[in-house]
């Protein structure tokens, strides 16, 4: 997976992770705190603080299992004489070390596997499962302590093995430049091309018969200029519904704007989203529900795929997709909540050039319509290649996608890049 939300800090190198009944924590967690919705693991009761401060955590004092209980807590399927060897060497555990939160989380970024121990008295296996299951990870599950490692290594080594044969097989399946990603960036401009600049203004014009079917005229279309952010995602579109008028969509503030050409507000949308509850597949739009369905949806086309690099994105290359004789390669990516999009995760698709051509997604504000969105005819404007023909189709559960009528077409007549050095023209 590709994260920019938070790499594994001082681990570049790191291309997996694999969890032995561990502690898989997010932003702002902590040990104790993850497992306060479980029942308490034995250890909670076992555990005992000594009379000084753990090193390096004043009033924060060292925890350390009894005699009488280690073996049971800690290590109760080895060896009796091992166990009390491990009890004599055990490293007391610090307070601090269950209450301080991490400030990254590396199963964001990278592959996981987990090894769930179903008889573990330290961690609860409940939440062991629930970590695993929220990280993704490819899990496993085996009849053993937390230490099931020391007592069934043959199996815990078979594990490992798995996931390192796996994480090896992923990358020498990517190309030279490192990763799906890295490629579709290069072929699409460049990542030095895209940080210098600071907009783009697109002649586009977009019809389909959806329009009909949201209350506008039958054979609709918009034509207008796009002026897109592409530092924050923010579009105008000018003009947007009637000559007089050009639309704003602002997505850090989830607002639509509808202005007349000099900058007054006739109409305000905000919250936005909030605007489609209750409407269905057959809802009429106005100007600002369109605005804000056509606005975050072309920031989101014309910024990808650097888009991926953005914080609140997260990729990952998933197994390739076979159609019309040509295999594509894909992204799947996931967004947070701070970038208004379709839905949180879509699929990317590209060619061995690593051009997209598809991408899939689900239009939660139109009744949460299946989607297979294709791009083609590429040009290059300035450096940025751009595809200057979408089609938009209804997709079916099967992943396959009814090519009779595109529900939305756009057309990309020119489109100009806007650098930082330069100022835009209104």
């Amino acid at each position: 997976m590709r994260s920019s939300r938070r790499p594994l800090p001082g681990a570049d190198n790191v291309t997996a992770v694999v969890y032995l009944a561990a502690f898989g924590l997010d932003e702002g967690e902590s040990c104790a705190s993850v497992q306060q919705p479980f029942p308490p693991s034995l250890l909670s009761s076992t555990s005992y603080p000594t009379s000084y401060d753990a090193p390096g955590a004043p009033q924060g004092p060292d925890l350390y299992i009894s005699k009488e209980r280690f073996r049971e807590t800690f290590c109760a399927d080895v060896p009796v004489d091992l166990a009390e060897v491990m009890f004599a060497a055990q490293r007391p555990l610090s307070v601090a070390a269950l209450t301080e939160t991490v400030t990254a989380a590396g199963w964001k970024s990278i592959p996981s596997w987990y090894l769930v121990s179903e008889h573990d008295n330290a961690i609860a296996p409940d939440a062991e499962r629930f970590m695993a299951d929220r990280m993704g990870a490819t899990t496993k599950s085996i009849a053993g302590s937390h230490t099931a490692f020391i007592s069934q290594p043959v199996a815990v080594a078979g594990f490992i093995t798995e996931a390192l044969t796996a994480a090896l097989t992923h990358h020498r399946s990517m190309r030279v430049t490192d990763d799906l990603l890295d490629l579709a960036i290069a072929t699409t401009g460049g990542q030095a091309l895209w940080d210098s600049l600071c907009g783009l203004r697109i002649d586009i014009s977009i019809g389909g018969p959806i329009w009909a079917m949201k209350g506008w005229p039958p054979e609709q279309t918009f034509d207008q200029i796009l002026s897109v952010d592409t530092v924050s995602e923010r579009v105008v579109f000018t003009p947007f519904t009637r000559p007089d008028q050009q639309m704003v969509f602002d997505g850090a503030t989830d607002t639509v704007t509808m202005q007349t050409l000099d900058g007054q507000p006739v109409q305000t949308l905000s919250p936005a989203r909030a605007g489609f509850k209750g409407m269905l597949r057959n809802s009429d739009w106005d100007a600002a529900h369109l605005g804000y369905f056509l606005g975050y949806a072309c920031w989101n086309y014309f910024v990808t795929p650097f888009l991926f690099n953005y914080p609140g994105v997260a990729a990952r290359e998933i197994e390739p997709w076979h159609e019309a004789g040509q295999t594509w390669r894909r992204l799947a990516v996931q967004f947070s909540p701070q970038v208004v999009t379709h839905n949180a995760d879509q699929v990317f698709y590209f060619d061995s050039d690593g051009l997209q051509r598809r991408m899939d997604y689900i239009v939660e504000i139109n009744g949460s319509t299946l989607v297979g969105h294709y791009t083609s005819r590429y040009k290059n404007f300035g450096g940025l290649a751009v595809a200057t023909r979408r089609r938009v189709y209804r997709r079916n559960p099967d992943n396959t996608v009814n090519f009779n009528l595109p529900s939305i077409t756009l057309d990309i007549r020119d489109v100009e890049l806007i650098h930082h050095d330069e100022k835009a023209q209104p």
